[in-house]
């Protein structure tokens, strides 16, 4: 018997600017709508993959999200810098 509760897909998150900091760290510039969506989706990815650290902070065209990785997980870092940079321009 199920619990009544539903996983959701989490709600896509708009990036206006994507800067690669250096090869372990990408800063994202969010839509400023997207803070709750971005938090929750950090959160999951956290919970998921412990070697990520992502730090947000305010900015006057929306908040800015940073991520960081080990130098040995550049690869997976590199695969999410690409999604998110792909979907900047759809």
């Amino acid at each position: 018997m199920g619990d009544g509760s539903t996983k959701s897909k989490p709600e896509p998150i708009n990036l206006s600017l994507n800067k690669r900091v250096s090869p372990t760290e990408p800063r994202w510039r969010l839509d400023p709508a997207a803070g709750a969506a971005a938090r929750d989706l950090t959160d999951r990815e956290n919970a998921c993959c412990s070697f990520f650290t992502f730090a947000f902070r305010p900015g006057e065209d929306g908040p800015w999200l940073t991520v960081r990785v080990p130098a040995t997980r550049v690869a997976v870092l590199d695969a999410l810098d690409d999604r998110a940079a792909a979907g900047m321009r759809s």
